[in-house]
């Protein structure tokens, strides 16, 4: 996963010059072992509840044969937690006893 600002999408506009994702990609798709799917997404930050108006370039890669070939998208909506929500919680109990367990 990669993440940078949204403007790594846009065209040179005097140069007309490939976006600079669409360089990375290639480098990305022509470097990787066969079997990976890599994809862009544009999130706001403000959709996340996150204080601030910020879109931002996603480049995700994953592993077909383990997530399918669909291309990665980001979910409509997320339930929002606090951290100290989530720190209070203790990990589900089939993880437990993995965190639990001495090496």
């Amino acid at each position: 996963m990669l993440e940078n600002v949204e403007s790594i999408t846009h065209k040179g506009k005097a140069t007309g010059s490939p976006a600079p994702v669409d360089i990375i990609l290639k480098e990305l798709k022509s470097n990787l072992p066969d079997g990976w799917k890599v994809d862009t997404v544009i999130a706001n930050s403000e959709d996340f509840g996150v204080p601030q108006r910020r879109k931002r370039a996603y480049i995700v890669g994953h592993y077909v044969s383990l997530f399918g070939p669909a291309a990665f998208t980001i979910p409509s909506s997320l339930r929002q937690v606090s951290l100290n929500d989530l720190l209070a919680q203790p990990p589900p109990a089939e993880k437990q006893d993995a965190v639990n367990t001495p090496a």
